[in-house]
């Protein structure tokens, strides 16, 4: 039996533990530019925005199976 383990939010603490945890990267620069930008909007009484879908990207390690070698 095997049992594959993938995290989401990418912390780099994943690369340092054993077996190294693969993770969904988020764009956690971009998710706060547009966090505040929604917020000066909203307090200057703009209505909501619609959902805005940002891509995460995958960081594969060896909690997946993928050995470096």
């Amino acid at each position: 039996m095997y049992l594959a383990l993938v995290s989401y939010g990418a912390i780099d603490a994943g690369a340092y533990v054993d077996p190294p945890v693969t993770s969904v990267a988020l764009p956690a620069e971009e998710m706060g530019l547009l966090a505040a930008r929604r917020l000066a909007a909203r307090i200057r009484g703009e209505p909501p925005e619609g959902t805005i879908y940002l891509p995460g990207r995958m960081v594969v390690r060896a909690s997946c199976g993928y050995h470096h070698g």
